[in-house]
């Protein structure tokens, strides 16, 4: 059994339990709400792990994990990973949408001003970027200054 040194260690756990489990549950569902994008992967990892090491824990420590909370567990496992699914499928979409026919620029990059004017800065309106090429050339030397020009501009309206 666990002897009462570690327990020591980890008294968070020992004196209550399940608001050890709903409290990590809880930070989880939080954390995949506010930022669901960016915590699909690990909440993934953690949820799993949580979900397959649960009937362990009970059976090594001789302790009991409600019902309640391995629905929890299961549940936001589910939630995650639906929303790793949609975020996928966003990527999967936004990867296929870039055509370089689609993407001309609507205007010529050498006669745009280096600063962005006031209009510009308080305009709702994106401007007119292309995304930056990440694996592969450039179509070719103007396409470069132009990514790299309409980007570098960008950073001043909204860094």
């Amino acid at each position: 059994m666990y002897n009462e040194k570690r327990k020591k260690c980890n008294s968070y756990f020992w004196k209550d339990q399940g608001g050890f489990w709903n409290n990590v549950i809880n930070i989880s569902r939080n954390i995949s709400n506010v930022i669901p994008t960016t915590s699909c992967e690990s909440m993934l990892k953690i949820l799993k792990a949580m979900k397959l090491y649960m009937p362990m824990i009970e059976i090594h420590h001789s302790i009991n994990i409600s019902d309640e909370i391995k629905a929890n567990v299961g549940s936001l496992l589910d939630t995650v990973e639906k929303t790793s699914v949609e975020v996928e499928r966003k990527y999967q979409l936004k990867e296929v949408s870039f055509e370089p026919d689609e993407l001309e620029p609507p205007n010529n990059f050498r006669e745009i001003n280096v600063y962005p004017s006031a209009i510009e800065v308080t305009s709702p309106e994106s401007p007119f970027l292309r995304p930056n090429v990440i694996k592969g050339p450039y179509q070719s030397v103007n396409h470069y200054l132009d990514v790299q020009f309409r980007l570098l501009r960008e950073d001043f309206v909204s860094p």
